[in-house]
């Protein structure tokens, strides 16, 4: 049968006979289970021509095959096997394979790189030489690089998001690639990658866009190569990348070379034969001098101020609030990003509190008796840097203010530089009074807007269900950066986009964002001014239930009913099941219970809500019922109470009704309170 397939591999031409002979060899592959019968297909006249034949890969389906028969290969071949048939076949499995590792098709590339990274895996200096040799890695960036190009264009040409936010997706996937190869950990493949990613894509392309005063052929659009910066930030964990692409963007001063590789011409790849790059441009070895200097290893040399540093920062004072999160998601990324040394992170004033061991920092990885670090020994100076901070403070002070994820991400950052568990103060004064500033701000905006009296009913839904959702954040959650950030006009689908992270459209909008912001200050004001917090008081409770004393109603609990209370009985019917509860009179809730059979004066809950929350109605069709509306989250549902009499009806109506209003007037004036009692705690002078 082999000599069959194989005497068909060479005389026929007809597309169907090729498919089928790529098929049959890829299920053989499949289905042997045996080692021996393995090395026997392997060495086959038929296995050794069809991985070579020269098919005609202009027909798609051909491809495909072929790709999947590559894969098939390395998957289930052993690291034994892979490698003596690579050296048998001249390599042909690897070059047959890189051939597609840029291909259009989605599943082709990826069954091309799979290969690829399977043989990347096998321990062989023969088998490593020739990937070094092959342009691998060079093809890898370059498509990247040229890709990155091309979406650029498709922005300026304002081409739909849809399609940008397709090869915005893919270049993910190429970084991902770019991570694989270097997580096998093979300091050959990661020097020559990491050269070559620095030299041809991150540091001209990313970092010269960023930090250029005239814009060059080889730049892209701003908010683009910020964007890409925090993926490559983001998914990249190679140390000795990370740590050169941060030192070029955020240290003050650099060795000249980086500094040239950054804002100098752009480098164009060589040809094959020659394509490492020359001793000068060895800027992974750069990278780890720098680190060596800053942690005093090594005599400082060819050192120069980083004008690249003030030009990254200077996009935080931006008018543009796209560019300002963008930026604010860099710095993110950098100052959690636990493959960059402190020394790195501590010298470009991003080191966060919980990596600030002192006595580390002291004894072992800065090694001079600098005075920068006599900050560190008094415990009544800043232990954070002091500019960084302000800047990110002043920001939460623009008006209007920025979109909810801005500020949250301000604050994630301030609090990752200053707070300090269980100290009294956090911040310095001078710094606690931009934040006091913003959050005085924001409770006269909130006390404007009851002021109008408008929208008190959505005021106080909108109270409770942002302060949920901001007691389940503790500013470590990693934020996303979405796509969205990068256009320059944005669409008219804003619906698409959660509020979160695109401005109001509405004044409702923008009554519930201030109210997400008065909540994400709060938090972090208590965190941060911990002696501000009244004794007993959980930041984390919803804070009306500290200023009133109310029954604290629990479903299908069982309570003592006072005397005091008025129950009335009905029917209750939800759905087509009908129940005999009680309604119970109180002035937050609404409230049915149901008589416990064994204990006199004795019920359970077993219908409860905010009275807010509850729309009562006379069924036309019968006097003696009431149609309750119950809204539920984002749902609502109907339930029907059918009292003994009308008059029984009447009062149960009136009764819902007049403590619906005194319920919102009363947390409309608590509201005011907490407001009045935090504005009072806020000193800015």
């Amino acid at each position: 049968m082999q000599a069959l397939f194989n005497r068909l591999l060479k005389t026929q031409n007809y597309k169907e006979v090729t498919v089928q002979l790529i098929q049959s060899a890829n299920i053989l592959a499949h289905n042997l289970t045996r080692p021996e019968s393995k090395w026997y297909l392997l060495a086959t006249p038929f296995y050794s021509d069809i991985v070579s034949h020269p098919f005609d890969f202009a027909d798609e389906e051909v491809v495909e095959n072929y790709m999947s028969l590559l894969k098939g290969l390395t998957v289930n071949l052993t690291e034994d096997m892979l490698r003596n048939f690579l050296r048998e076949q001249n390599y042909s499995l690897y070059t047959g394979a890189l051939m597609f590792i840029n291909y259009s098709d989605t599943m082709v590339r990826t069954a091309s790189r799979t290969v690829i990274l399977n043989i990347i895996k096998i321990k062989d200096r023969e088998i490593r030489d020739f990937i070094l040799n092959s342009g691998l890695f060079l093809n890898l960036v370059i498509f990247t690089r040229d890709q990155w190009f091309y979406i650029n264009k498709a922005l300026m040409e304002f081409s739909s998001s849809s399609k940008i936010d397709s090869l915005l997706t893919e270049q993910v996937d190429n970084l991902y690639y770019l991570n694989d190869i270097f997580n096998q950990d093979i300091p050959e493949y990661s020097q020559d990658l990491g050269n070559t990613f620095l030299r041809f894509l991150a540091l001209p392309m990313i970092v010269g866009t960023l930090s250029a005063e005239v814009s060059k052929p080889h730049h892209i659009y701003i908010p683009l190569a910020t964007y890409f910066l925090v993926h490559v930030l983001g998914i990249l964990k190679h140390p000795p990348v990370i740590n050169t692409l941060v030192s070029c963007l955020f240290l003050k001063e650099i060795r000249k070379e980086l500094l040239e590789a950054c804002l100098g011409q752009f480098p164009y790849p060589p040809n094959s034969q020659d394509h490492k790059p020359p001793k000068q441009f060895d800027l992974i070895k750069l990278g780890a001098l720098m680190v060596d200097y800053l942690e005093k290893l090594d005599e400082p040399e060819n050192m120069t101020k980083n004008p690249i540093r003030n030009s990254v920062l200077s996009f935080l004072r931006s008018r543009d609030d796209n560019l300002i999160t963008l930026s604010l998601l860099v710095i993110d990324n950098v100052v959690w990003n636990n493959n960059i040394g402190n020394v790195v992170l501590w010298k470009s004033g991003l080191l966060p509190q919980n990596r600030m061991k002192k006595k580390k920092l002291l004894g072992s990885i800065i090694k001079d008796k600098n005075d920068d670090l006599e900050e560190l020994k008094d415990p009544n100076k800043a232990v954070y840097d002091s500019e960084i901070v302000e800047n990110l403070l002043r920001l939460l002070n623009v008006d209007p203010p920025f979109r909810a994820v801005t500020c949250q991400l301000l604050l994630k950052l301030v609090l990752g530089f200053s707070y300090i568990e269980n100290s009294p103060r956090s911040l310095l004064i001078e710094h606690e009074f931009f934040l006091n500033t913003a959050f005085k701000r924001n409770i006269l905006k909130l006390r404007n807007f009851l002021s109008q009296n408008y929208y008190d009913d959505l005021f106080l839904e909108y109270f409770e269900e942002e302060f949920k959702k901001v007691s389940k954040i503790n500013f470590t959650e990693k934020i996303t950066c979405y796509s969205h950030l990068i256009y320059p006009v944005i669409e008219n689908n804003l619906a698409q986009i959660p509020l979160d992270q695109r401005q109001p459209v509405s004044e409702l909008e923008s009554i519930r964002l201030e109210i997400k912001l008065f909540f994400l200050l709060r938090k972090a004001k208590y965190l941060l001014c911990q002696e501000e917090i009244p004794p007993n008081y959980n930041i984390n409770t919803y804070p009306l239930t500290y200023l009133k004393s109310e029954c604290d109603w629990k479903q299908d609990q069982t309570y003592l009913m006072g005397e005091e209370r008025q129950f009335v009985m009905c029917n209750m019917k939800l759905g087509k099941e009908n129940f005999v509860r009680f309604l119970t009179e109180d002035e937050d809730y609404f409230v049915l219970v149901e008589p416990d059979q064994y204990r006199l004066n004795y019920a359970t809950v077993r219908t409860i809500t905010k009275l807010r929350n509850v729309e009562v109605m006379t069924d036309r069709a019968d006097p003696r019922s009431l149609v309750i509306a119950i809204k539920k989250n984002q749902d609502s549902y109907q339930v029907v109470l059918t009292f003994e009499d009308s008059q029984r009806c009447v009062w149960a109506k009136k009764k819902i009704e007049e403590n619906r209003k005194v319920s919102k007037s009363n947390d409309i004036s608590l509201i005011e309170s907490l407001l009045d009692s935090l504005d009072i705690n806020c000193k800015v002078s």
